[in-house]
């Protein structure tokens, strides 16, 4: 996974969490399903990287 960069993951999560905190204030379910399925894969990714990234070094 070094080919991953944690950087770039973190800010894409938090954008995503952001799009899905506005899709829940508007009430949008499409956005909100959407961006709370995307905020969960790239959250899991993030924590693979703090996981997995560490025992590889």
């Amino acid at each position: 996974m070094s080919g991953i960069s944690l950087a770039s993951y973190l800010i894409l999560t938090f954008g995503l969490g952001m799009w899905l905190a506005y899709g829940l204030m508007i009430g949008d379910l499409p956005l909100t399903v959407a961006n709370a399925a995307m905020v969960f894969l790239t959250g899991a990714i993030v924590v693979m990287k703090f996981v997995f990234g560490r025992s590889a070094n």
